[in-house]
C-alpha cells in the first residue's frame, strides 16, 4: 500500500532504488543516541524496513549532548535545527497527561518542543482542558487533541515502554503501589520518591515480588520544520534517559 501510495503520488524509482520527485530525493537521517542500545535497534530496523517502499534512512548514532546541539543549533541567533529526523523518548506523569500533551504546543517551541509543531486549534484544547474538572468531559476534549497529532504527525510513536520494579519482601515492608494506587508502581518515578519513605524492614517469610508499572515513557521519531520556530533550553525536562532493562527468557 505505501508504495501504491508513493507511485500514485509521482514518488519514482532512482538507480540506486531510492525514490525521487522534482528533484527531490526521499533520502533522510535518522540520529539515535549512543548511550541507547534500544533506539540504534529501533533506527536500523526503521532503515531497513523503508528500503522495502524505495525511502531511505541514513542512522547516526550521536552522542546524548551531539543530539542536543543539532536540535538546538542557532545561526546568527535564529533557531537552526540541523537534523532531519531522531528517536529520543519523553517520561510522563502517571496522574495527569498535561506535561506530555504540553510538548505539542507552540509555547513549548523554544522551551521543551522538539518537534516545532504548532496547531492554534491544539493549543485551544490544550488550554480548555486545563480548566475541566469533570474527569470524563476531559478526556473527551484531549481524545480530540489526540485525534489532531494522529492526523498532523509531528511525531511517530513507536513504543511506550513499562516501568519494571522489583523487590525482596523479604528485606523490604509496607510496599504499596502508589502512582497509581492499586494499578501503578510503588516507587512514582518521573513524580516523586516520597513513597521510599515509607519502606520498612521486612519480616521475612516472603518471596521476591514483582511490580510491572504504569506506562512510564514514549520513545517517538520527530521530524524537523524547516523554517519552524525555536527549541532552546529545557529540554531535559521529563527526558526519558534510562533503558528498558533486557532479561533472557
Amino acid at each position: 500500500m505505501a508504495n501504491q501510495i508513493l507511485d500514485e503520488a509521482g514518488w519514482t524509482l532512482n538507480d540506486d532504488g531510492i525514490r525521487e520527485k522534482d528533484g527531490e530525493v526521499a533520502s533522510f537521517d535518522l540520529y539515535v543516541r549512543s548511550e541507547s542500545q534500544a533506539d540504534i535497534q529501533q533506527a536500523k530496523l526503521i532503515a531497513e524496513q523503508t528500503q522495502e517502499i524505495g525511502v531511505e534512512f541514513n542512522v547516526q548514532v550521536v552522542s546524548t549532548d551531539k543530539l542536543t546541539e543539532l536540535t538546538i543549533r542557532k545561526v546568527d541567533g535564529k533557531p537552526a535545527p540541523e537534523f532531519d529526523s531522531f528517536i529520543w523518548g519523553w517520561g510522563g506523569d502517571p496522574y495527569d497527561p498535561s506535561f506530555l500533551l504540553s510538548l505539542m504546543t507552540t509555547d513549548e517551541i523554544g522551551a521543551s518542543s522538539d518537534a516545532f509543531y504548532s496547531n492554534p486549534e491544539y493549543d485551544r484544547l490544550f488550554e480548555e482542558q486545563t480548566t475541566i474538572f469533570d474527569a470524563e468531559e476531559r478526556k473527551a476534549v484531549i481524545q480530540e487533541m489526540i485525534a489532531i497529532l494522529q492526523e498532523d504527525v509531528p511525531y511517530v510513536v513507536l513504543t511506550e515502554d513499562p516501568y519494571l520494579e522489583a523487590y525482596n519482601s523479604d528485606s523490604l515492608g509496607e510496599i504499596t503501589r502508589a502512582c497509581p494506587a492499586e494499578t501503578g508502581t510503588a516507587f512514582c518515578q518521573q513524580v516523586s520518591y516520597e513513597p521510599l519513605l515509607t519502606l520498612q524492614p521486612g519480616e521475612g517469610g516472603g518471596g521476591d515480588e514483582t511490580v510491572s508499572g504504569v506506562p512510564g515513557g514514549v520513545a517517538a521519531i520527530g521530524a524537523a520544520i524547516i523554517a519552524a520556530a525555536a527549541f532552546l533550553f529545557g529540554r531535559a525536562r521529563g527526558r526519558r534517559e534510562t533503558e528498558p532493562l533486557e532479561l533472557e527468557a
